[in-house]
């Protein structure tokens, strides 16, 4: 009983990490949206550009990282075609 208890308690602090995480990914791409149309001026389709690709690096340096059961992040292993 004990066992299923610390179990049902060790998902729930799981859960409320990945929301967290998830929240925190979320919030820094919706500040960067927000800065880039808080800038005075009509914005060109090259700034449209440069903030996709900011968007872009952001999300591929988040998926570049893994976390092991350890709770440590180490690189992704890709493969080469």
């Amino acid at each position: 009983e004990l066992k299923d208890a610390i179990e049902e308690t060790l998902s729930k602090i799981r859960r409320q990490s990945m929301l967290l995480g998830a929240q925190a990914v979320c919030q820094t791409i919706l500040d960067k949206i927000t800065i880039f149309e808080r800038k005075p001026g009509s914005k060109s389709n090259n700034d449209h550009k440069r903030l996709i690709k900011d968007i872009k690096n952001f999300c591929e340096i988040g998926l570049s990282r893994k976390v092991n059961a350890d709770g440590e992040t180490e690189p992704v292993e890709t493969t080469q075609n």
